[in-house]
């Protein structure tokens, strides 16, 4: 049986038809995974949108990351700061050599007993100076009597004090300080050290 040249081109024209059809989307279930519409593989992808995360760039203000400190850490350190300079009203420069004072607890002691020697810092308007951390040395300057200082401590008062040791008696003998070197030259006590009748 003679086929018809007119028949088969619609048979022909049909099969390409649904060729061209069906290639290109098998191509794109193999290739791009795509569902139901042919995507474009040059085509720029699109990233997805978080929302509800909170999250901000590491460094920035109410973070907390790696680049910077929590606001609250930031104010406390500055609350700090600033109570330690309300606190604080004492600098060596502003310290006064006439008006700090050097003071015992009494001007006479007995050989082998002890006294308290207290130094107070003060400024030129005479102001205490009770935040003061400084080196102070205690001395005798004249006289005959004798004895030894502990190493002066700062007591909760800002008073630098001292406890001396009389060892021998003699003549009143004027007690000196320095601060930091400096020497106190308001008016000194003296401290007379007497035999100790047993």
């Amino acid at each position: 049986m003679k086929h018809c040249p007119w028949l088969m081109l619609p048979r022909l024209t049909a099969a390409k038809i649904v060729s061209s059809l069906y290639l290109p989307m098998t191509l794109c279930w193999l290739s791009f995974g795509c569902d139901d519409e042919i995507r474009d593989p040059q085509a720029p992808t699109e990233e997805p949108s978080v929302i509800g995360t909170g999250s901000q760039p590491s460094g920035t203000a109410g973070s907390g990351g790696s680049g910077g400190a929590p606001p609250s850490a930031v104010l406390d350190a500055f609350d700090q700061a600033e109570r330690a300079d309300a606190g604080s009203n004492c600098q060596a420069s502003n310290i006064s050599s006439v008006y700090s004072t050097i003071d015992v607890s009494s001007p006479v002691v007995a050989s082998g007993k002890t006294l308290t020697v207290a130094l107070t810092l003060a400024d030129e308007n005479k102001n205490v100076l009770d935040d003061c951390e400084v080196h102070v040395e205690f001395s005798l300057l004249d006289g005959d009597s004798t004895g030894r200082f502990s190493q002066p401590i700062k007591e909760k008062d800002g008073v630098y004090r001292s406890e001396f040791l009389a060892i021998s008696p003699g003549s009143p003998t004027a007690i000196g300080a320095t601060v930091n070197g400096v020497t106190i030259t308001s008016t000194l006590p003296t401290v007379t050290v007497i035999l100790w009748n047993v």
